[in-house]
């Protein structure tokens, strides 16, 4: 089966939030398929040896991102090697990736991994106005609906109508519970200052909203612990600098490290060198949908969390040694957590066993691969609607 992946969003190296999306991309290669990626991309993107990948020159300015894409899709389209029996879309592309799929008989997945969450509260907004109208007049049209869980696909149903057969979900899964990666070391990037300190690790987008600043609050308020609490925020984003100066107003510059992101590839060395991993998402309409890959990635190569109290978070039992939880992610609530962590930080290697233990048979890829495949053979094969449940 030929599919075309389309992503609004560059799906190249060093790209964040796209990690599912590949992954799924790979495994589906893996099983036979000749999968395409058509995303979007500028001068100095690079695509991944595995993964072919076209890129679409596109515009990196508020809200021209989408006009710059759609006017070229089609080429794009029309510059692989063969026509695709099947397109897997985003939502920001379903327009064009409609338009051009009706005029040759080709199916059309819309899959959609998150709401918009990567701006500020203008371009929010006008994001998910743009999300609303585009499924409340587009979605129906489509062979079929994947969402990346039961709570995100009911935000979908609330703005669109289309038949229950024809939704889906697949969460995303980690590579490393099926293949452990290699065991590199401490990554050169890590601070030394923080030799002998008991490290938390945030890997993410450094953006309001996120819970991140109630994180340099609690580690500065855990000044007084022996050995010192460290943390290292693994990502970027507009709070960025913002997050260092909190930190120097704290008295705690030398305790938090804002650190670049690096490659996919590169970050378990930093989940490694970690001794909890932080998941400080606060309550509300925006992370309660969502499936959360950071979690499962700190769990995959066994690394004990702080998390909060949310709905995608409960896939942990309550009870999970490995599991410290914060509440609201308020900075009070998270320094709790800390401490705790930092109180057991002598069961270091049984809490690391169990929670590699716990991940390595629920979190792989081998499940949501069946289910995707399962689906997009059913749309090209004997052309029955009837889908696979997840």
């Amino acid at each position: 089966m030929r599919v075309a992946w389309l992503s609004a969003e560059p799906m190249t190296q060093g790209a964040m939030g796209v990690t599912g999306r590949l992954d799924m991309v790979r495994e589906l290669m893996v099983r036979g398929h000749d999968v395409h990626v058509v995303c979007a991309g500028s001068d100095g993107d690079r695509p991944f040896d595995d993964v072919p990948t076209a890129l679409i020159a596109t515009t990196r300015l508020p809200f021209a991102g989408w006009a710059s894409q759609w006017p070229r899709l089609a080429g794009a389209m029309e510059a692989l090697p063969r026509r695709p029996h099947i397109l897997v879309t985003d939502v920001p592309l379903l327009p064009p990736a409609l338009l051009w799929a009706r005029r040759r008989g080709v199916r059309v997945v819309l899959d959609i991994r998150s709401q918009p969450v990567e701006a500020g509260p203008v371009r929010t907004s006008v994001q998910r106005a743009r999300f609303a109208v585009t499924l409340r007049l587009l979605a129906g049209r489509v062979d079929a609906v994947t969402a990346v869980s039961h709570d995100l696909l009911e935000v979908v149903t609330r703005h669109a109508r289309f038949p229950e057969d024809r939704a889906l979900v697949w969460r995303a899964g980690c590579r490393w519970c099926d293949e452990a990666p290699p065991d590199t070391g401490p990554p050169p990037q890590w601070p030394s200052a923080f030799a002998g300190s008991f490290v938390a690790l945030y890997h993410g987008s450094l953006t309001a909203g996120r819970g991140v600043m109630a994180c340099v609050e609690a580690v500065a308020r855990c000044r007084d612990l022996d050995p010192p609490v460290g943390m290292v925020l693994l990502g970027s984003g507009g709070m960025a600098e913002e997050l260092r100066s909190r930190a120097l107003a704290l008295g705690s510059a030398d305790r938090v490290a804002v650190l670049d992101p690096v490659s996919h590839d590169r970050v378990p060395a930093f989940i490694r060198s970690a001794d909890v991993g932080l998941v400080p998402l606060p309550p509300g309409p925006t992370w309660e949908v969502n499936w959360p890959v950071k979690l499962v990635e700190y769990l995959s190569l066994g690394l004990p969390v702080v998390l909060t109290d949310i709905r995608p978070h409960r896939v942990l039992p309550r009870d999970a040694s490995f599991a410290y939880w914060c509440g609201t992610g308020t900075a009070d609530e998270i320094e709790r957590a800390l401490r705790l962590a930092h109180e057991q930080r002598g069961q270091a290697a049984d809490l690391r066993a169990a929670a590699e233990a716990w991940a390595g048979p629920r979190l792989g890829w081998r499940g949501p691969a069946e289910v995707f495949d399962a689906l997009l053979r059913s749309l090209v094969g004997t052309g029955s609607r009837e889908l696979v449940a997840p």
